[in-house]
């Protein structure tokens, strides 16, 4: 590739990063403005800030059109996972797993951690286990390691 092309390159992922911010800001107002306490939400708020939050995590994201699309499906089908369970950490785990893929359980509860602000691994162990038993999440043993992933679509 010559250098004309690499500038090229770089100056329409710099178009694109610029778009996706302005996206991104506009997002955060919308969240702010559906979930401030000035009215009554009505249902749809809050369906629509849950959608907004999906797409704020999409943007965070970095990488490729591929891997944004394959985050998208994935977070789409955590959020359908997540409907299903009662809990608030149950749905975190099922939401830090779909954002970062496969994961050890060490690692999942650091994530917790910053995702939460507190998370203990033996609770996060507990839970991982019944999410796989409920067919939730699916947990491979790797050599030491178990390692936690969204189970494949049926």
């Amino acid at each position: 590739m010559n250098s004309s092309g690499g500038a090229g390159e770089r100056e329409v992922l710099e178009r694109l990063e610029s778009r996706l911010k302005k996206i991104e800001d506009r997002l955060l107002e919308l969240e702010k403005l559906l979930l401030s306490g000035d009215r009554k939400s009505a249902p749809s708020d809050a369906l629509a800030a849950e959608a907004l939050a999906i797409a704020l995590r999409l943007l965070k994201l970095s990488g490729s059109t591929a891997d944004l699309a394959s985050a998208a499906r994935r977070l789409a089908n955590a959020h359908l996972l997540a409907g299903r369970v009662r809990d608030d950490i149950s749905r975190a785990i099922i939401e830090v797993v779909a954002q970062k893929g496969p994961i050890n359980l060490s690692a999942l509860t650091v994530e917790l951690k910053r995702y939460r602000g507190r998370a203990s691994r033996r609770i996060v162990a507990a839970k991982v286990n019944k999410l796989a038993e409920e067919g939730l999440l699916k947990v491979e043993k790797r050599g030491r390691d178990k390692v936690v992933d969204l189970p494949p679509k049926t």
